[in-house]
This record gives structure tokens, sequence and C-alpha cells, in this order.
């Protein structure tokens, strides 16, 4: 997985913003306006693509914004490549992540040592009607609710995007 967000120079930066299945993003500060009148796919009651009638779950190629943006074999991770995450690190919570004042999620390798960080941010995975947040994780712990959520209303929302190298 990347170190770092979509557009992100540093782990603890939020990088660009997409909406699902789009490949082009935006800064916080662009002005751009993610909700259906601006969504690629359609407004709420005319969804073109992804929808029922498609029964597409997982996002083209063309339509990943790992991919669009990093090129070669990166995509957008699966709900799967979440859930392996957490099954193979040891997860701590972090505030102000190396004195930034963003906080979030140190997830370390059981196996090596290495590190992620996610800052305590929405990212989109690449399967419809889930999204995954650091913050989640360990509400999950908490009170044992699901930590991967989302419904085809939020997918004109902008959220972050990690990237995942595929061998």
């Amino acid at each position: 997985m990347a170190t770092c967000n979509v557009g992100a120079d540093n782990p603890w930066e939020y990088g660009k913003y997409f909406a699902w299945g789009e490949t082009e993003g935006y800064y916080s500060n662009s002005g751009h306006v993610f909700d259906f009148t601006t969504y690629k796919f359609g407004d709420e009651e005319n969804i073109t693509k992804y929808n029922v009638s498609d029964g597409k779950m997982t996002l083209d190629a063309e339509d990943d914004a790992a991919n669009a943006n990093m090129g070669g074999n990166w995509r957008m991770p699966t709900e799967t490549d979440f859930n392996e995450l957490i099954g193979n690190t040891n997860y701590e919570w972090i505030e102000d992540y190396k004195g930034t004042g963003i906080n979030g999620g140190l997830f370390t390798s059981q196996v090596n040592e290495n590190t992620l960080f996610f800052l305590s941010a929405e990212h989109w995975t690449s399967n419809r009607r889930t999204v995954w947040d650091p913050l989640q994780v360990i509400r999950s712990v908490i009170d044992s609710a699901p930590w991967l959520y989302g419904d085809d209303d939020d997918r004109a929302d902008g959220k972050c995007v990690r990237g995942v190298l595929d061998a």
C-alpha cells in the first residue's frame, strides 16, 4: 500500500479528494463541489454505471482514481485489502502524528515492523458501498461495530484515495 494518499506528499496530508468512480481529484481549496450535480455517473435518481442494471460492484480500471493518477499497477484498495491490513498489523490511534497536529491510525506490520499512517479521514475502496475510516477501526474494537460502511448516496462525496500496488 502507498505511504501517502493520492495527491499528497506526506502521510499526514489529505491529498486530493475524489468522488467514487471518478479519476479527476480536487484539493480541498479548489472550490470544487462534490455532489450529484457534478457527479460523472448521473444523479441520485439516475445512476448510469455501477448500478442495479449492470450489477457492477467493483470499479473498472478506467474508473480507478489510484490507477489513473499513479499509473502502472497501482489501484484503489478493495475491502479485502483493508481487512488484510487490519489482520496483519498492530493498530494504534495517534494524536498529533509527528507534531503535525493530525490524528489518525498507525498500522505496524506484525512481520517486519513497517508502518503505515492513515490520517483520520474517509478513504474510498474500489468496492461499491464501502469506505474506510481509521477512526472507525478503533470504534469497531470498542463498540464491536462494522468499520466499513457507505451506500450509493455517498458516491458523489469527495473522499481520499490510498493506492495499492499489485505485484
